[in-house]
């Protein structure tokens, strides 16, 4: 088909399309595909516009692009892709999953479709509430796997490969349902294999740099390897070009985790004198913190608030502002208390919930009006919140509504419940009652725009819903 007629095919389509005449304008856009092959990407894209057209009747679309993949024809791969992406579009996710891996079969594919619908499946995987995340970790592990063994090379793979490998990670920090024939073990060593791999075949890429960082986040928090994940995040660092930062902080939380306190001092002195303001950030924040660590609290305390005001900007400024404010707080008291904080804190740079949450309510133990125990009450529930307690989440952010009922954070303690009724239970009526009770009762809260958004969306699902 030359130009001039594949053009006006296209307008014929466009114009039964206006009119209405959804299936006349389908075979138009088919018959683009099938007289000019070349041009079938803009004629697939004017498919999923039809089937997203309000005024459209998706099954019947859907039916008539199932009987055309069903032909043996030379544009038969090319109609299965659409009918995937189609299947994609309607949140048929099980149904574009196997039409992919089907037109697979068909002929050579440049994996784009198939690697589209791991990444959307994967988006949908992270937004679902743990009871309902199973079915698309399986899709998403599943169409990974097979984009990967079908196109090697493909310019998406360490995309791809850094995906799979945060699936895998999932598995075995027991972010989803264990898997049959994929033991917590396994999952952990493909991951490092997988890691390698990138690091090896990508040097001196932000493929390799993201893959040092992943490896010693694997071998730190799933293998308990400190040391080990030390040396990996050094020999990451000494080439970084693109996150010397990440490697920076990493570095610092586990010469801290270690114990070498005086590496620790002299490495974050290091950092202070890099030229790189980030790095010099880092090395501030992180001797605030090995001071306060230490017990040397005005000084700690000093030093973390000289990094928030000489630099408002800086990705350590809240950290900073907060633990200064927390040390500021506990000297007001009793010292023991601050010690048991600042415990609690260390336990946290370790990666151990269990360990902060018992010294933390050592604190909460102690009478209401104890200096840092309203901040370790909310605390806990923050910690329970993201190890996926979710009972002791909401539990603890009721008792801190409950005893402090004047707090400026109560909104804040209101809006992590209404996000654990809807990202932990998957509960949206409760986590819509939430936000919009805070709406009413907080129209001062700081985040008030952001709580009108979670309202909107919740009631826009709604009505999908019905």
């Amino acid at each position: 088909m030359n130009r001039n007629n594949y053009v006006l095919t296209l307008d014929i389509a466009h114009l039964q399309k206006t009119m209405g005449n959804f299936d006349t304008a389908l075979d138009e856009y088919l018959f683009v595909i099938e007289t000019s092959p070349k041009h079938y990407r803009l004629a697939r894209d004017k498919i999923i516009e039809l089937v997203r057209d309000p005024r459209a009747t998706p099954d019947d679309l859907i039916s008539r692009l199932r009987t055309e993949s069903d032909k043996e024809t030379p544009h038969r791969k090319v109609v299965m892709n659409i009918l995937a992406l189609t299947y994609l579009e309607q949140g048929m996710i099980e149904s574009a999953l196997e039409m992919a891996l089907e037109a697979e079969e068909v002929g050579v594919s440049d994996g784009k479709v198939l690697f589209n619908l791991a990444d959307r499946t994967i988006s949908e995987y992270r937004h679902r509430p743990f009871g309902d995340r199973t079915r698309y970790f399986d899709l998403g592990l599943r169409s990974l796997e097979a984009f990967l063994e079908g196109h090697p090379k493909s310019q998406q793979v360490p995309r791809a490969k850094l995906m799979l490998i945060d699936l895998l990670v999932d598995l075995a920090e027991g972010q989803v349902e264990s898997r049959p024939g994929l033991p917590l073990e396994t999952a952990t060593e493909k991951a490092i294999e997988a890691l390698d791999w990138l690091i090896v075949t990508f040097p001196g890429t932000d493929h390799a740099e993201s893959a040092y960082l992943k490896k010693g986040d694997v071998v730190f928090r799933l293998k308990k390897k400190p040391q080990e994940a030390l040396e990996i995040y050094k020999r990451g660092l000494s080439n970084a070009r693109f996150q010397p930062t990440a490697f920076a902080e990493r570095l610092g939380r586990l010469y801290l985790v270690i114990g070498e306190y005086e590496n620790a001092a002299e490495y974050f002195g290091q950092l202070i004198r890099q030229p790189a303001e980030e790095l010099q950030e880092a090395g501030v924040f992180y001797t605030g913190l090995l001071l306060g660590i230490q017990g040397e609290y005005e000084t700690a305390r000093d030093t973390l608030t000289s990094l928030a005001e000489g630099n408002p900007a800086s990705q350590f400024t809240n950290d900073a502002i907060h633990l200064a404010w927390v040390i500021e707080e506990g000297l007001q008291g009793d010292q023991k208390v601050l010690d048991s904080y600042i415990d609690a804190l260390e336990f946290e740079v370790a990666d151990d919930t269990t360990g902060a949450v018992k010294e933390l309510k050592s604190i909460v133990a102690k009478p209401a009006h104890t200096p840092l125990r309203s901040r370790a009450l909310f605390r806990i529930g923050e910690l329970y919140q993201a190890s996926g307690a979710l009972d002791e989440a909401i539990g603890a952010y009721d008792a801190f509504v409950r005893e402090y009922p004047s707090d400026i954070r109560v909104p804040d303690a209101h809006r992590r419940i209404g996000q654990v009724y809807e990202h932990g239970y998957g509960n949206m009526d409760l986590a819509l009652k939430k936000y919009e009770d805070i709406l009413l009762t907080y129209p001062h809260y700081i985040y008030l725009d952001e709580v009108r958004e979670d309202v909107t969306r919740l009631r826009n699902i709604s009505v999908d819903q019905q």
